[in-house]
């Protein structure tokens, strides 16, 4: 019997888009895909991510995120704050969008967004057409959160996310592991610009007041690299060759 789990789609809707984004790499992974191909070091990930791009007994001698994807081992299950950041995020873009359009967003000036074009993905787009996949390399996928418009009609790309610990207390910029996802982003949208929209200590319900996420929105530019996104691409090819190598290796051994 074959080890490889069955990546059937279900009709849940999350876990039927979990089956779908099965079949390329995410724009989340590739800071992990990266360190995993040996192209970042591993300090370059936070904490929490490390574990995938570690190789262990279990992922059968291969970085943890290449077996996930090839069925061997099942991904890991997301976190509280991760959680917590999924279910606030309709809120986080509505405060976000009034800001922008008061002209009260700390650094979506540098981006020059037209306040009228923001638009929530998850409210416009089926899931089922999601995830995007990329013309140039179809092995590269992503699920946008936002996208805009700049004054001069440039697309933007916006992703939100609920820190913990605002990324201004270590970094003082956008952290380098989304810097990689938003240009994974920008590649499959075709985007002209992109940024993270943080909702401070959003992700920790400690931190919350009266039961409200109470911290402050900070928006992190991030200017396109088209180098950058021509390496993420030949890193989606070269992970995906792992990850057939493993199948392949599976089925042999089956």
């Amino acid at each position: 019997m074959s080890a490889v789990v069955q990546l059937a789609e279900p009709a849940d809707g999350e876990t039927a888009w979990l089956a779908r984004r099965g079949l390329s790499w995410g724009a989340s992974e590739i800071a992990t895909l990266l360190v995993a191909l040996g192209r970042r070091p591993m300090e370059s990930l936070p904490a929490w991510a490390q574990p995938d791009a570690r190789v262990t007994r279990q992922s059968r001698s291969v970085p943890r995120l290449i077996a996930q994807k090839a069925g061997v081992l099942p991904p890991r299950k997301r976190g509280k704050p991760a959680a917590r950041g999924l279910a606030l995020e309709p809120r986080l873009v509505a405060l976000w969008a009034q800001l922008v359009a008061r002209g009260q967003a700390r650094g979506a000036e540098a981006l020059a967004v037209d306040a009228s074009t923001v638009q929530h993905a998850g409210e416009l787009l089926p899931r089922e057409m999601l995830p995007l996949v990329d013309r140039h390399c179809p092995r590269l996928s992503c699920t946008p959160d936002v996208w805009c418009r700049d004054v001069l009609g440039g697309l933007l790309v916006v992703d939100m996310k609920c820190s913990v610990k605002p990324y201004a207390d270590r970094y003082q910029t956008c952290p380098p592991h989304y810097v990689l996802q938003l240009h994974a982003q920008m590649a499959v949208c075709g985007a002209e610009g992109a940024a993270i929209v943080e909702g401070e200590r959003w992700g920790a319900e400690w931190a919350d007041v009266a039961g409200e996420p109470a911290g402050a929105i900070r928006t992190w530019p991030v200017e396109r690299d088209d180098a950058l996104i021509a390496e993420i691409r030949d890193a989606a090819e070269e992970g995906w060759a792992e990850v057939e190598r493993l199948r392949a290796q599976m089925e042999g051994g089956a």
